[in-house]
């Protein structure tokens, strides 16, 4: 893990699909069978987006009904609102959706939101050396996200070269667990796995998998070896000091018992463990890989076959290019390593991307998402080799929800009598306590519905009669939006929805 050895390589992956044609009927309206529609998510789509093409533009108040009936939220209109944008709430009932909202007879077709062929291509000088970036689909990943400040990935190693030049700017409160200060030493090793998460993407070097996100560079060793003291210490400050991810590209064959304490720490605080499985080609344990909880992350090559240095066996949960991994070096250098170290680091940056889409799903939602939509290889389903299989970045974007969808409201238009009442009303996804609130159009909250409350059934549902917050009088006429606010303590999400009032009430409440 901390051996490695210099290569160069050039390869550039090339990747293709198919489009897919219904059968179009003589008025245009294309005819389309539930096996069509099965067939329409085999290719590459936003999950939980679909477009509905009317043939008449709809009124508002029938747009209103369908998306209260299948819990649609609109997210964008075309062509005079004849081609609208939505999102659904259930994944596993789209192909049903499709084949209601079909049965309306004004609507033409409805289909997935299919993600492009175009693909984000970094600039950065050494780019085409990183093969391992388009092998787990991490370009069409960043026409999701490139990750966010606001998620912390710590990387206890042998330190890092935090001035170097694809690095500087993102590191986030260094420690040396070893002296307990915060200089760290400028380690190739430490330095080559921040780069692999999150090298910028500057028009030069190379480019990290989660290039937004700030790095966090505990230095727990001393010459190649590091205490489990030191290692145990540099947990307990990732996890007090705020990381969401840690990655450790170390390990050894003893089990310990303060090092498995430290990890379930870990996990009560809702912090990833990801490790690299070993380079000894064996089946035995290797820790802390192999502890509960802990992501253990084997290494493959280019043909997406394990390597011959990985480790294998009943402790391997996914698998990642590990072999000739292109990244930074101290003193603002680049070069190759080999090794399950280079692997774990993989996991990690695609960890960050899922964190960043849905910052409130715990991090066992995290794990589910990440290992269930690997690229399945060896035997079926999981095996001693690759577990569940190999990572892929954009998949497992796809498999991770929003935070929060299927926003509605009864009314886009609140004609308020003092009688009838707006209700608003939203899915969540993740853990969480949210707020409901109502601002004008001077961004002044006008009125709170809900006050950091956990959702129910998944759902929060707000109800506003148009009473201002001094319970006096009732709103003017005007412009005012809707506010979701959801939050698990560290990160908070917010979403909105424009209603516009018109006050009809003639006397002030007494």
């Amino acid at each position: 893990m901390r051996s490695w050895k210099w290569f160069l390589a050039l390869i550039v992956l090339l990747s293709g699909s198919q489009l897919y044609l219904p059968e179009v009927s003589a008025n245009d309206d294309p005819v389309i069978t539930k096996k069509e529609i099965t067939k329409m998510f085999e290719g590459d789509y936003s999950k939980g987006e679909l477009l509905i093409k009317f043939k008449t533009t709809p009124t508002a108040k029938q747009k209103e009904e369908l998306y209260l009936k299948y819990g649609l939220t609109e997210r964008s209109i075309q062509q005079d609102g004849q081609l609208v944008l939505v999102s659904y709430p259930n994944e596993k009932q789209k192909v049903e959706l499709i084949q209601n909202l079909l049965s309306n007879e004004n609507i033409s077709y409805a289909e997935p939101n299919y993600q492009s062929t175009a693909q984000y291509i970094p600039v950065d000088t050494f780019y085409k050396k990183q093969w391992y970036l388009p092998k787990i689909n991490t370009p069409k990943a960043w026409n999701t996200t490139r990750g966010s400040t606001q998620i912390t990935v710590a990387v206890i190693d042998g330190g890092m070269d935090i001035y170097h030049s694809d690095l500087k700017g993102k590191i986030y409160k260094p420690y040396n667990a070893v002296t307990g200060g915060t200089a760290i030493t400028s380690d190739p090793h430490g330095t080559h796995v921040g780069g692999i998460i999150a090298a910028t993407m500057n028009k030069s070097g190379v480019a990290g998998i989660a290039p937004n996100v700030k790095v966090m560079p505990i230095d727990a060793f001393v010459g190649e070896g590091a205490d489990m003291y030191d290692v145990v210490r540099g947990i307990y400050y990732a996890v007090d000091n705020g990381a969401d991810i840690i990655n450790m590209s170390l390990g050894g064959d003893s089990y310990s018992y303060s090092a498995a304490d430290a990890i379930r720490y870990a996990e009560s605080r809702g912090v990833l463990v990801i490790a690299a499985a070993g380079n000894e080609d064996t089946s035995s344990y290797t820790y802390p890989a192999a502890y509960d909880g802990v992501i253990g992350v084997s290494a493959t090559d280019q043909r997406d076959v394990i390597t011959d240095f990985s480790n294998y066996g009943d402790y391997i949960s996914i698998s990642a290019p590990g072999s000739n991994i292109y990244s930074t070096l101290p003193r603002s250098n680049y070069g190759s390593m080999d090794g399950t170290s280079m692997a774990a680091p993989v996991v990690s940056g695609v960890a960050a991307l899922m964190m960043t889409k849905n910052p409130l799903l715990t991090a066992d939602q995290i794990k589910y998402s990440l290992l269930g939509s690997a690229v399945d290889l060896g035997d079926r389903g999981w095996d001693y080799f690759y577990g569940y299989g190999r990572v892929d970045a954009n998949r497992a974007l796809n498999w991770t929800s929003e935070p929060i969808v299927a926003m509605s409201m009864n009314a886009s238009n609140f004609h308020m009598t003092g009688t009838n009442k707006l209700i608003a009303s939203c899915r969540v996804n993740g853990s969480m306590k949210g707020s409901v609130y109502v601002v004008d159009s001077k961004g002044k909250v006008a009125a709170s519905l809900v006050r950091d409350q956990l959702p129910s059934a998944g759902r929060f549902t707000a109800q506003w009669n148009g009473l201002l917050l001094d319970n006096k009088t009732y709103a003017p006429s005007g412009k005012y939006t809707v506010v979701f606010r959801m939050s698990d303590g560290k990160q908070v999400v917010s979403k909105t929805m424009p209603v516009n009032v018109v006050n009809k009430v003639t006397t002030a409440v007494k």
